[in-house]
């Protein structure tokens, strides 16, 4: 082979060469970029609110090589309008991503596009431009709350404040005063649309049975209060009455059984119910007194009570001792038997009076004179019977 030859085959594998290192660079010098999300918050804004708008940029795996955000801004409705420009970035590498967040008012209610514009340089120098719309809607700002205050009988008062506007409260005070004098001040966190604080106040007992709640806040760049006057409810101490009374009646001897029941608010200890010792009423075995103990707020607990009784007695005094708001309280009640079966006899009646039936001593049997003469007619009918035998025979 010649020497011209070789040149030329030289030459021909250098133009190869290059064309493959162009196609290459060609290749490898690639970028991808896409916006993956366009967000706005709060929601639902009010004017003079700031929203923030976040972009984020995703230079996708796919690509070759980095890319510098160079600038990015909200351009509104107008040509004019722009929002929050910001510039130099930095590089997103291949496969990473950055969000951007963007700040932006508006003092007329309505609905708002705003759209997004990104632009980048790629490694080779190329500019590109990117752009997403985002659209929420601007209110007037609603400034509504609602105060609820409930005293109880611990000396503390729980309150409430429940946001109803569309704008949250701010720097919130809640002070409670009794006839002019504050009495308790607390402070709450902000309370956003749409959501409730609570809190307890140690208000102590109000000298004239109301306090006045008043809630401080800002809203909507004003400073504006809610306030409520609430009642204190008088506290019903426990208190112990014997209802549901059946009285049992046996010659001198009644036994009592009924229900001791609490009618106040406050529990009750130490419930102790006993006959006491008197000239016609003798507290006997085997429950001259019985012992109920402790009885929770409006419930009750079963009790049983035996005593002598004369034959004319028609009420027995029960005394009625026990402890309620650590004091001691003794009363008696007055229970009628006066139409519970009479001596010699058995019998019910309860505490109204109202009675059982008269068995004559034998439940559901005849009385004594007609079962006597059965007897006799038996016995005279046998006699007969073995004197007709005997002649018989």
């Amino acid at each position: 082979m010649n020497r011209s030859r070789v040149s030329q085959l030289l030459v021909l594998c250098a133009l190869l060469v290059a064309s493959v290192g162009v196609t290459a660079m060609t290749v490898s010098a690639r970028a991808d970029i896409q916006i993956t999300s366009v967000n706005a918050t709060p929601d639902d804004p009010t004017t003079g609110e700031q929203v923030t708008v976040e972009t984020t940029i995703q230079n996708l795996q796919s690509s070759n090589e980095s890319i510098d955000i160079t600038s990015i801004f909200l351009q509104g409705p107008g040509s004019f309008e722009r929002y929050g420009r910001i510039r130099g970035l930095g590089s997103v590498a291949p496969g990473a991503s950055v969000t951007v967040p963007l700040f932006a008012t508006f003092d007329e209610p309505g609905q708002k596009r705003l759209t997004a514009e990104i632009t980048v340089r790629t490694e080779s120098g190329d500019f590109r431009r990117y752009s997403s719309p985002v659209f929420f809607t601007v209110e007037e700002p609603l400034v509504r709350a609602d105060l609820a205050a409930d005293p109880n009988q611990s000396d503390t008062t729980e309150i409430e404040l429940t946001n109803l506007g569309n704008v949250a409260l701010t720097d919130v005070e809640v002070t409670a005063t009794d006839d002019g004098d504050v009495v308790a001040r607390r402070l709450l966190a902000d309370v956003e649309p749409n959501t409730s604080r609570r809190a307890v106040l140690d208000t102590g007992r109000p000298t004239n049975e109301t306090l006045r709640v008043v809630a401080s806040y800002e809203a909507a760049g004003e400073n504006r209060t809610t306030t409520i006057t609430t009642t204190v409810q008088e506290e019903v101490l426990g208190e112990v009455r014997l209802t549901g009374i059946e009285a049992s009646r046996t010659g001198s001897s009644v036994l009592l059984d009924g229900e001791a029941a609490n009618v106040g608010s406050t529990d009750v200890e130490s419930v102790l119910v006993r006959v006491p010792n008197s000239s016609e009423v003798n507290p006997v075995a085997p429950s001259g007194e019985y012992f109920v103990g402790l009885i929770d707020a409006s419930e009750f607990a079963t009790f049983e009570l035996t005593a002598d009784v004369g034959p004319d007695t028609e009420t027995i005094p029960v005394e009625i001792t026990f402890i309620v708001d650590d004091e001691r309280v003794t009363t008696t009640q007055q229970i009628d038997i006066g139409s519970a079966a009479g001596p010699g006899s058995q019998g019910t009646a309860n505490s109204d009076g109202q009675t059982g039936g008269d068995t004559g001593g034998l439940s559901g049997g005849l009385p004594l004179g007609v079962i006597g003469l059965v007897v006799v007619l038996l016995v005279l009918a046998g006699a007969g019977f073995g004197v007709y035998r005997w002649r018989s025979q």
